[in-house]
Order: C-alpha cells, then structure tokens, then sequence
C-alpha cells in the first residue's frame, strides 16, 4: 500500500522548477522602484528644469565673429552719443527746458531696451535676474511645440512675446517714443520761432522723436547682440539701420554750420559721436559682407572636396573589381594561348 500524504518521486523539484520559472515574468510585471532623491547625485549649478522636465545641458555663451563684434561697439558709441541731445542741446541746457523730451523719455526707451535683453534669459529657460523673473512667469501665449510652425502671423508674432516680461520691455519702448508728443515745453520753445526765417527751431517734436529713436537703435542692437551670444540668430538688418543715424548726424551738423542756429559744443559733440558710430555701423556691412563670402566659399570648397573623394572612392572600387574581373585569363583566350 501507498501512503496517500506521500509525495511522488521528483515532485519537490517539478515545484521549484515551476516557481524558478514564474519568477523572471513576476519580477518583470512589478513597476521599477523608485530610488530616494537623497540618494541621487547633485545637479550641475547651471542645470535647469524646463517645463518639461527635462534636464537641458548647460550651454556655453558663443563666441562672437568679427562683424557682430564691431556692431555691438558701434551700438555702444551710439547709445552714447544718442544720450547726449544733439539736436536739442539749447533748450536743454538753457533754461531747464525739454527735460521730459531730451531726458525723461530717452531714460525710458533705454529701460525698455534693458528689459527686452532680459527676456532672452526667459527663452532659455533660465531665472531672469534683477527682480523680473516674476514677470517672466506669467505666459500670455502657450509655449509652442518644437519643430511646429505657428497657425498663422498673429500667432507667430504673440509667440514672439509671450510673457509679460516681454510686453513690459515692448511698452517702455513706445512710451520713450512717444513722450515728446505730450511735452509742454516743446509748445513754449517753438512758439516765438518763425517757420519762414533763415533760423533752425530750438527744438521740436520730430527732433526729440529722433534722438530716441536713435537711442532705441542702438539699446536694440545691444539686446540683439546679447541674444546672438546665448545662442540666437544673427539678423543683417541692424547695420543697414545705422544708415538713418548717419543722415541726422549730417542733417544736424548741416543746420549748425549752414543755418543761423545757436551752435553749442554740447550738440556739435552730441552729433560728432553719433556720426562715428553711424560710420561704424556702416562699415560692419561691409565687414559682414566679406565674412558671409568667405564662408561661402569654404563651404563650396569643402562641398566640392566631398563630392571628389566620393567620386575617386567610387572609381577605386570600380577599378578594383574590373582588374580583379579581367586579371584571371579565361581558358580558351587569346591571352591563356599567349602563356602556354
């Protein structure tokens, strides 16, 4: 008789057997633990968590070339001769006179200039400094999705400034621009003034619009160079602008010499460094130029070099399998009968 508790010959290893190969699928099937953040090394101090929580790797600021170099120096020159009113030193100096045209304005352009090159750090997905990354949290338009073009023009140009950090710079900008517009002394200046006199005016609106315009010309193109070096693009457009720069500083230093206006040393050093930068930004058309040339033609060197080697490794390996074909003589050949 058997005994009915009594287990089969073999049956302890059948089981381990069984549960040695359900534990690989068990182990699978469990979610992967999560290791404790303690444990986790530190991040890099220049790593930031972007939105979508990943980890970007931090990237070196790039180093200029020659033409957005001598650019970002004849902004500078430009942004200092704009601050001087060169155009309307004497009711400047003389009397107090114009303070909210030739210096309240141009501080507020300036402003906006300073806060528009913030914004870059908020494309970057980094802390804008100075107390504005408050301003840079509040989106006004969805962040767009990588490699997907907007809907249409509105909403590229909303993209374009899509935080209030962004329109806060933009709103400063045409606030500079404007203020001359409601300046009361500007009335009070041009009031004793005749238009049919050989005379230049002692200010005016279009002249204090001027000077800010061109102090907002080279605050841009501060702001556009600083964006150029965390890694944005380089647009040709702000050299050609300081042609308009060049044309007032001519215009005025005309109106000094060849009209009867006051001349004063404050307006004729005012327009003598914005003609100077003027004349610097010209040149670094020319110097782009001849960059953009260059690369041009290392490019189509390297293109050509490129194609030649892939046409001699294409030939060589023609050659290769065509020698190595009629190397052998073939029995029977001209060749074969020449060797025998």
């Amino acid at each position: 008789m058997t005994d009915p508790n009594a287990t089969e010959p073999g049956s302890d290893e059948k089981k381990d057997d069984a549960v040695a190969s359900d534990a690989p699928a068990t182990d699978a099937a469990a979610p992967a633990a999560v290791p404790d953040a303690s444990t986790l090394p530190e991040m890099p101090a220049e790593a930031t968590l972007v939105a979508e929580g990943s980890v970007p790797a931090p990237r070196p600021d790039r180093e200029l070339e020659e033409a957005p170099r001598l650019l970002r120096n004849a902004a500078w020159v430009l942004v200092g001769g704009a601050l001087i009113p060169f155009t309307g030193a004497t009711p400047f100096m003389d009397g107090g006179q114009g303070w909210m045209s030739f210096g309240v304005a141009k501080g507020v352009a300036l402003l906006g200039c300073f806060v528009l090159a913030m914004s870059v750090y908020e494309r970057l997905a980094k802390p804008v400094p100075y107390g504005l990354n408050a301003l840079a949290k509040i989106r006004l338009v969805p962040r767009p999705e990588p490699g997907k073009k907007p809907k249409n023009a509105i909403v590229g140009l909303l993209q374009s400034a899509p935080t209030a950090l962004h329109w806060f710079g933009l709103i400063l900008v045409v606030v500079g621009a404007l203020l001359p517009l409601f300046d009361p002394d500007i009335a009070s200046l041009m009031a004793d003034w005749d238009p049919e006199s050989n005379t230049a005016p002692p200010a005016s609106v279009g002249k204090a619009i001027g000077e800010v315009m061109v102090l907002l010309l080279g605050g841009c193109t501060l702001a556009h160079i600083f964006a150029y070096k965390k890694g944005g693009a380089f647009s040709p457009l702000y050299p050609f602008a300081f042609l308009g720069p060049a044309i007032m500083s001519l215009l005025t230093l005309a109106g000094h010499f060849f009209l009867d206006a006051k001349i004063n040393f404050v307006s004729l050093l005012g327009s003598g460094v914005v003609g100077v930068a003027a004349a610097m930004g010209v040149h670094t058309i020319v110097v782009a130029m001849i960059q953009a040339k260059k690369e041009g033609d290392a490019k189509r060197e390297a293109a050509l070099e490129a194609r030649r080697a892939a046409r001699k490794s294409r030939g060589g390996g023609k050659g290769g399998g065509k020698s190595g074909g009629k190397g052998g003589a073939r029995p029977g050949s001209s060749r074969s009968k020449r060797s025998s």
